[in-house]
Formats: C-alpha cells, sequence, structure tokens
C-alpha cells in the first residue's frame, strides 16, 4: 500500500486514539479519520478512500481519547466488520468521538442490528452503513457527509 503525500499515519500509543502524524507537514480540508474497531488495519477501506481522493488517517486504538487535532478531520469512520463486531466497544469510541468533537460528522460501519443503529444515533452517528454496503452509494454518503463539514 503506498501512501498518499500529506496522509496521516497511526503511531501507537499507550494513552489513546493513536496518534496521526502529518508527514507533509500539510492538511488538506478532505481528511477522513477511520477508526478500526474490530481490530483491523482498515485496509480495504482505506485504499477505497484513496482512491477517491481523499486522505485517510486511520487508527484502530480508539477508546482512551484523540492525541491528534480533529479540528484536521472532515469526517471519522467507526469501521467494524459483520464478524469482529462489537457493540460495546463501538458505542465507547462514538461517545468519546462525540464529546471531543461536537460538530464532526460521525459514520459508523457495522451489521444489520437495529439495536445497534440506535444506540449509535442516539450517541451521536450521523449516519450508519450495513455491511456488505454498495462503494458508489457509500461514496455517496461519504461526499455529502464531508460537504456539510
Amino acid at each position: 500500500m503506498n501512501a498518499v503525500p500529506g496522509a496521516a499515519h497511526p503511531a501507537h500509543s499507550e494513552n489513546g486514539l493513536g496518534r496521526m502524524m502529518d508527514t507533509s507537514a500539510r492538511f488538506t480540508e478532505r481528511i477522513i479519520l477511520v477508526v478500526a474497531c474490530d481490530g483491523s488495519q482498515g485496509e480495504e477501506l482505506l485504499e477505497m478512500l484513496q482512491r477517491a481522493g481523499y486522505q485517510v488517517a486511520v487508527t484502530s486504538e480508539a477508546q482512551r481519547g484523540p492525541n491528534f487535532d480533529l479540528a484536521d478531520m472532515k469526517l471519522a469512520i467507526l469501521f467494524s466488520s459483520r464478524s469482529q463486531w462489537r457493540m460495546k466497544y463501538v458505542s465507547e469510541v462514538c461517545d468519546a468521538l462525540r464529546r471531543a468533537a461536537p460538530r464532526l460528522p460521525l459514520m459508523v460501519v457495522g451489521p444489520n442490528d437495529i439495536e445497534a443503529k440506535v444506540r449509535l444515533f442516539e450517541l451521536g452517528a450521523d449516519d450508519y452503513v450495513v455491511e456488505p454496503f454498495d462503494q458508489t452509494e457509500f461514496l455517496a454518503r461519504i461526499k455529502s457527509l464531508v460537504h456539510r463539514n
């Protein structure tokens, strides 16, 4: 996987959401934070978003609060595959991000679980996409949320 110039890369830390390091010292307005809540690195999502022209910061350490400036982000996507779904953890991450960045649009990608959808909307998620998803629709939803911020 090739790095995108200007993209942030995670540097894991013991005290939170992974540190994002700007390798080019300049961010654009199209950075999307992907929080992999299932232990994965979110590679497929990262590659799809990069092909669509977005710069992407990925972290898998999300529970304890951000170690980077969320003001640089246009959207946060909480991703958890159906096979690794952990509702309690995803809820904690959603709540922590909403408290840290009240205006940052939050999208959750997860299984078709009505209780989870309702709970995450109550915690402040702006959108919930059921996995597996159609790539064209997914990118349209992202574009809509990014334009609002």
